[in-house]
């Protein structure tokens, strides 16, 4: 009887081992996906995912001394850099010039539709500054190109107040 019980332990075991890995296969995966960023006193770099297939990357610096975003998109089957962006993010918090903005800056997938002939890249940028109290995200034109072309601008989309500006 002992045996028979010890047995069945092995059975069970069996059974429920078989049992996960028919869930594990079948159960939805998702990808992990991390944008990298850097930051210094001075500026901060990071990247964005440009295409669906995640093998399009842009890589993006935001100078805090001048409000300039600029950026560019590598084409990863040739190598080369073959879209540049730039944007003056300091007109759209409308910060003085001579003051001393404090930003934040993320990337993050949006998926955003094509709204005009321009497709946007599949992720936006938001930046965020601390005196005007604003969060921004800029979506960026994205088209696979074999060859360099001029400097593209990027667009503010949408924006929200998340404090009073000082």
């Amino acid at each position: 009887m002992h045996k028979l019980i010890l047995d069945r332990r092995w059975l069970y075991a069996g059974l429920g081992i078989v049992a996960g890995i028919a869930i594990a296969n079948f159960w939805p995966q998702d990808n992990l996906q991390a944008q990298m960023t850097s930051r210094s006193e001075k500026f901060e770099m990071f990247t964005l995912q440009m295409d669906s297939l995640g093998s399009a990357q842009g890589v993006f610096v935001l100078d805090f001394l001048t409000g300039r975003l600029t950026g560019a998109a590598l084409n990863s089957a040739t190598g080369v850099f073959t879209q540049q962006y730039a944007r003056d993010v300091m007109q759209d918090f409308n910060v003085d010039p001579a003051s001393t903005p404090r930003f934040a800056v993320l990337s993050g997938i949006t998926n955003l539709p094509a709204k005009t002939r321009v497709t946007p890249a599949v992720g936006s940028i938001y930046i965020g500054e601390l005196t005007s109290g604003q969060v921004i995200c800029y979506a960026v034109p994205y088209r696979v190109q074999n060859r360099p072309t001029g400097l593209q601008t990027i667009q503010p989309i949408a924006t929200f107040q998340f404090r009073e500006s000082l």
